[in-house]
């Protein structure tokens, strides 16, 4: 297994104290390596098949979210050197990312009403809304958005997730 640097792609960027960073990015996996879907007759391409890849976030300077550590890396390329050639990052359809977000976003714009931190129960509601859905990765990482009318925020500590007892991901 090795794994790829990528390729200097712009898809979405943001101002971080002065610096361009590119906030959405992804690298869809080549036509040919792509598995057609199987409906018990035939295999068939669809245009979500078609988005496969593999997608991060670059959350600052320092920080990827979607990215698998440094340690769990090692471990892969060690004991499943049979494997292809991966990127470091989240294995899956790049679409899936981007119907999460926007599911986010439709919380993320109505008015927040100064009754909603009234009860335990409300808050939570209120959080777990805007956690980014990735239920279908090992070890789903936790990433909150949340607009407070000025900005957008991310908050995310996936620092106990771990795939085979090592950590799992670098941000």
């Amino acid at each position: 297994m090795r794994f790829s640097k990528i390729p200097e792609e712009k898809h979405s960027s943001f101002q971080s104290e002065g610096i361009t960073l590119t906030l959405f990015n992804f690298q869809l996996r080549a036509f040919a390596d792509i598995m057609p879907f199987n409906d018990h007759e035939e295999p068939f391409l669809h245009w979500f098949g078609l988005t496969d890849g593999w997608y991060w976030l670059q959350m600052n300077e320092n920080d990827e979210f979607f990215r698998y550590s440094t340690d769990l890396l090692a471990h892969w390329e060690k004991n499943y050197p049979e494997d292809p050639t991966l990127l470091p990052y989240a294995d899956y359809y790049v679409v899936r990312l981007w119907e999460d977000i926007l599911e986010i976003e439709d919380k993320g714009e109505e008015e927040e009403d100064e009754e909603m931190w009234e009860t335990y129960l409300q808050a939570t509601m209120w959080w777990h809304e805007r956690l980014l859905d990735t239920g279908y990765l090992t070890a789903s990482p936790h990433l909150w958005f949340w607009n407070d009318g000025h900005s957008i925020h991310g908050f995310w500590d996936n620092s106990q997730l771990c795939i085979e007892n090592i950590p799992a991901w670098d941000a």
